[in-house]
């Protein structure tokens, strides 16, 4: 292959591997996540909000942008009604 050949071609190979303007990203989505951060089963609940935030974090660093919102079930039912209600409605997930 002849030099200025090579050349045209790094350029365009460069020019295809520059990441698009960050204008143009993708919003991360937003996932609800209903959870006992207090209550009876906060003890259980902690180690999957961890499973949770890690996962977040994979994806997060994968290029595929996630928003977490946690809302607090108390660990009962009216209370988890609420929070589900909040999560929907006010949240938009």
């Amino acid at each position: 292959m002849k030099p200025h050949m090579r050349r045209i071609l790094f350029a365009l190979l460069s020019a295809a591997l520059v990441p698009l303007s960050s204008s143009h990203a993708e919003p991360p989505i937003k996932i609800g996540v209903l959870t006992g951060l207090s209550g009876l089963a906060t003890k259980w609940d902690h180690y999957q909000n961890n499973g949770i935030r890690l996962a977040q974090e994979e994806l997060n660093a994968s290029g595929n942008p996630v928003e977490i919102v946690f809302e607090d079930s108390q660990t009962t039912g009216s209370k988890a009604v609420t929070a589900f209600n909040k999560l929907v409605d006010i949240d938009k997930v």
